[in-house]
């Protein structure tokens, strides 16, 4: 089979297409759905083949929240569409209160709710710290709802097939930077619910991530190979509930040296969870924590670059379980102190 180029963008476009000619009762709505960028490109292609099935709506993510919902338990599959997850925070009754908990009440009887949720998350440029938290700690905890983080192309791809299928609630957090990502694909890539991907496999040390940290996962591999000799193994994660508990202890077991790398504060987050499920099974692990700094986001740019982990600061944290020299000069090994490359629009 030839090599097949897929972005992440078009990925979810496609598949939100092909869902939508299968099963009429998909529709999507949110604030900006129709707007030009049409959410980073990636509601482009199903919006121009069923521009009807698109609901442009003001900013009332509680009460739509509420709406959607009402929808999903009488029979329809909505995609509700956030431009920043930030701005969920105004439906966390419903979803915590009625979404989570709906197909478990009145004697379970109630039916289910299907609904979708989607949100772009992440840092963009200077958003500062009401405009790019990401919240998938807090979704965590809840049993009701699968809590997705696809890195790659062809992990949003099966991700929106089966959440489009699936009779549980979905919430799918897309990082901002992936949205431009793109992946060699050239066989059909399984999907199994709830299960962890296996990125990279080495001896010497493990990282665990999900989204973009993935992402910067692989460039510190490449470093620590080429210049260190050294293989290390990448777990991503791509949901968080489920769960896979099965693949980090297989991982931990392999290895003393753990790097667990979230894209949001570590605090009382899913990196202190891993972290504890590690050091319960396994004595004697070396674990190291790398996240956001637990602060609202600045706006600043020079700030920015301190509060979150660079390449350098997570190479640093390798090197020092690894008792490796640290690299002090950057230039000489082609990494910057913050390679963060951010395409808008927003």
């Amino acid at each position: 089979m030839s090599n097949k180029i897929l972005s992440y963008s078009n990925s979810i476009g496609e598949t939100i297409k092909n869902n939508m000619k299968k099963n009429k009762k998909i529709f999507v709505a949110g604030l900006e759905v129709d707007y030009s960028s049409k959410v980073f490109g990636s509601v482009e292609i199903p919006y121009k083949n069923f521009p009807k099935r698109f609901l442009q709506t003001p900013a009332m993510e509680n009460g739509l929240c509420a709406i959607l919902t009402g929808a999903a338990i009488s029979g329809l599959k909505p995609i509700f569409v956030n431009n920043r997850c930030d701005f969920l925070l105004l439906a966390f009754d419903t979803i915590v209160n009625v979404i989570d908990k709906w197909n478990y009440m009145f004697n379970g009887n109630s039916g289910k709710c299907p609904i979708v949720i989607t949100a772009v998350i992440g840092r963009g440029w200077g958003q500062g710290a009401t405009h790019s938290q990401s919240f998938h700690n807090f979704f965590s905890r809840l049993s009701g709802i699968d809590v997705f983080l696809p890195t790659f192309p062809s992990d949003v791809k099966n991700i929106y097939n089966y959440s489009l299928k699936s009779n549980r609630p979905s919430i799918i957090l897309q990082h901002r930077t992936l949205f431009s990502l793109k992946e060699n694909y050239y066989k059909k890539k399984l999907f199994k619910y709830g299960k962890a991907n296996i990125v990279s496999r080495g001896k010497d040390l493990a990282i665990i991530s999900l989204s973009y940290g993935v992402i910067q996962a692989l460039r510190i591999k490449k470093i620590l190979k080429e210049f260190y000799s050294k293989n290390i193994s990448i777990l991503d994660l791509v949901s968080i509930n489920p769960l896979d508990i099965k693949s980090i202890l297989n991982l931990a077991k392999m290895h003393k040296n753990i790097i667990i790398l979230d894209i949001d504060h570590t605090f009382s987050g899913i990196a202190s969870e891993i972290s504890s499920l590690i050091s319960e099974k396994f004595k004697n692990k070396k674990i190291v924590k790398i996240g956001n700094l637990h602060t609202p986001a600045p706006v600043a740019e020079n700030l920015e670059k301190i509060f979150y982990p660079s390449d350098k600061l997570i190479l640093d944290k390798c090197c020092g379980l690894l008792r490796l020299k640290k690299i002090n000069n950057l230039r000489e090994y082609n990494l910057k102190k913050n390679n963060y490359k951010f395409e808008g629009p927003y």
